[in-house]
């Protein structure tokens, strides 16, 4: 009885968790989407990221401390695979203090930025969070759910494996946008907006990398659950 409230109680803790990862891209996105057009929803944007950034690190040290300190032993995955676990969450968490990160250099310089520039990224923040969306969907039931042989089961896995397939393949996509970008900003010279820029596009692209890495050592997890 009692492993099963605590394994209920990390449960509830990763979803919140994953739910504040996603929410964090969205705002990025938002702050990306109303950077010079709305000035008082970009700032909002902004400020709420940095709130939910302070929350996600107080999740993974409550999913850190249930795990290493709180956890009783039973055959159950999230025993089993705990040191992974916790891996995978410092990977996760990574998403969202890269996106703070962004936000914070984009409100500090309040670059002009063109059109085209805008653009690109605005199409990286929309990547980014598109990763993050799908590797929050596979992550809980990796984790908590216990292995089945049914045909059902099967179909899942095929599922899972596409989802983290659409992870790397959205970094991809976020890599060559930051290139073009780049690209475009040196086009004119070495300028201190076209610094500016490959500051930005470069830590972006890095909220993207962030989900890889946790679609990485996800898999790996699953690999070892199996």
């Amino acid at each position: 009885m009692a492993e099963t409230v605590h394994a209920d109680a990390l449960a509830d803790t990763v979803t919140e968790f994953l739910s504040a990862l996603v929410d964090g891209t969205d705002l990025l996105r938002t702050a990306a989407e109303t950077y010079g057009t709305d000035p008082a929803a970009f700032d909002r944007a902004v400020d709420r990221l940095c709130r939910l950034e302070s929350r996600c690190d107080e999740l993974v040290a409550d999913i850190r401390r249930s795990v290493t300190d709180e956890m009783p032993p039973s055959f159950a995955r999230p025993y089993l695979f705990s040191g992974g676990l916790v891996e995978v969450v410092v990977a996760a968490d990574r998403v969202v203090s890269t996106a703070e990160t962004v936000a914070k250099e984009l409100s500090a310089m309040r670059p002009d930025l063109d059109d085209a520039v805008l653009a690109g990224l605005r199409q990286m923040s929309w990547q980014a969070h598109d990763a993050t969306r799908h590797l929050a969907a596979v992550f809980e039931g990796s984790v908590f759910d216990e292995p089945d042989e049914t045909e059902f089961e099967k179909n899942s896995v095929a599922d899972v494996e596409d989802t983290l397939s659409a992870v790397r393949r959205l970094e991809r996509d976020c890599d060559a946008t930051k290139y073009d970008l780049i690209r475009r900003a040196f086009d004119g010279g070495t300028t201190a907006e076209a610094l500016a820029v490959r500051e930005l596009v470069v830590t972006m692209d890095e909220v993207a990398n962030a989900a890889e890495d946790a679609a990485d050592n996800l898999a790996s997890l699953r690999a070892k659950a199996v």
